[in-house]
């Protein structure tokens, strides 16, 4: 969230673009925490042949080794697992209030309003009792100061259906990913038009 508040104050300071309104799309991963790493890590030599291995092969090798976690438990891969970082454990911190209100404040001070979109990873379909905690605040958050929120959790949830779950979450999002492929964000944009005022 601080990069888009550093980034948003840069575009308005040197007048790159002009526009009247913001639409924050918001999801899971805007509430990780960052980490500042600063131990160096002395590597031996046969690591790093491995790892140069790794990084000259990584398409192939990472694509062969999603393809057979997705025949033999899908739950494995990242982006489908209960423990997926970004979507299990949420955590709404000072850090992030403080930099989303700084940007509703920067848009006020320069007459241009504020819009926040949230929206589901496929962590959401296949366990129901995520944490919704960020759905919330966020949507409290923009009350009185954001022209417009959109919750796209239940859009997406009115087009399952009877569908199988696997087969709707492939419908909408790229193979083995959180990002939405071309009708996911079809459906996104759709949502957020309807809402444009």
């Amino acid at each position: 969230m601080y990069g888009i508040n550093r980034k948003l104050s840069d575009i308005i300071k040197n007048n790159h673009v002009e526009f009247n309104e913001v639409i924050l799309f918001v999801g899971p991963r805007f509430f990780k925490k960052d980490s500042n790493s600063k131990n160096l890590i002395i590597q031996k030599k046969n690591q790093i042949d491995f790892k140069k291995f790794i990084n000259k092969n990584f398409y192939i090798l990472n694509k062969s080794y999603h393809w057979f976690l997705f025949q033999t438990n899908k739950t494995k891969i990242w982006a489908y697992s209960k423990n997926n970082h970004y979507a299990s454990n949420i955590d709404i911190t000072s850090s992030f209030k403080h930099n989303l209100n700084n940007i509703f404040l920067e848009l006020k001070q320069n007459d241009k309003k504020l819009s926040i979109v949230t929206y589901p990873y496929p962590y959401h379909f296949l366990y129901k009792d995520f944490n919704n905690k960020h759905i919330y605040y966020l949507e409290d958050f923009c009350k009185n100061k954001c022209n417009f929120f959109i919750d796209i959790y239940p859009e997406f949830y009115s087009k399952i259906k009877e569908e199988n779950i696997w087969k709707f979450i492939e419908k909408i999002y790229l193979t083995y990913s959180v990002h939405f492929n071309k009708y996911g964000n079809q459906i996104i944009a759709e949502t957020v038009i309807k809402n444009l005022r």
